[in-house]
């Protein structure tokens, strides 16, 4: 845990200095995916929670780097697998923003969501679990095992080197929370000397 922490605040003092290079492509969603959940597979087994993917055909590929997005898929899934009832099922969806009603009038994004199915976030703290050193307060009670609080913040760092925005918002089913985020599907990025494009089909 503490060289955990210790990496995590590594990670956010790069990213206030404008110092995480990206290298970014453009790659396959459903293998990013199913890479991530392979990885997770240990966490996933032992709380007996399945994981589910769904990519819609449309936006099947995305331009990102793909290790930066693989660690905020990573710690998405793991927040997701802890927080969901034991023998519950863990989503991983990607759709068009245009489909998203948060994101009207937004075009040639990617909407990556992951669903869990647990105890929800308290609606006054769906923007400010992003925040550095900040967990829920359903954390703080005692309901789950407690992180770093750097977790959330660093995902909000990396999806915005990508132009991208995330939020969080509780299932319309009454029955967990989801955290989505946005990618582009072209080379729409921008940033620099700290970002190293190569596209390619």
């Amino acid at each position: 845990r503490l060289l955990g922490l210790v990496n995590d605040i590594l990670d956010l003092t790069k990213a206030h200095m404008g110092k995480n290079i990206l290298e970014i492509e453009r790659h396959d969603l459903s293998e990013l995916f199913t890479d991530a959940s392979k990885e997770i597979s240990s966490i996933s087994e032992t709380r007996n929670v399945s994981v589910t993917a769904q990519v819609d055909p449309s936006v099947s590929h995305a331009v990102f780097d793909k290790g930066r997005i693989h660690q905020v898929l990573i710690n998405l899934l793991s927040n997701a697998i802890k927080f969901s009832s034991e023998g519950a099922a863990v989503s991983i969806l990607a759709t068009p923003s245009v489909e998203c009603a948060k994101l009207q009038g937004t075009h040639g994004m990617v909407v990556i969501t992951v669903k869990d199915r647990g105890a929800g976030i308290p609606e006054a703290e769906l923007d400010t679990i992003f925040d550095e050193f900040t967990q829920s307060s359903k954390v703080k009670s005692g309901t789950f095992i407690a992180g770093t609080g750097l977790g959330l913040s660093i995902c909000r760092h990396i999806v915005n080197s990508h132009n991208g925005t995330i939020w969080a918002e509780n299932n319309t089913d009454g029955a967990g929370a989801s955290i989505s985020f946005t990618l582009p599907l072209d080379a729409t990025i921008n940033g620099g000397d700290d970002v190293q494009k190569n596209i390619s089909d």
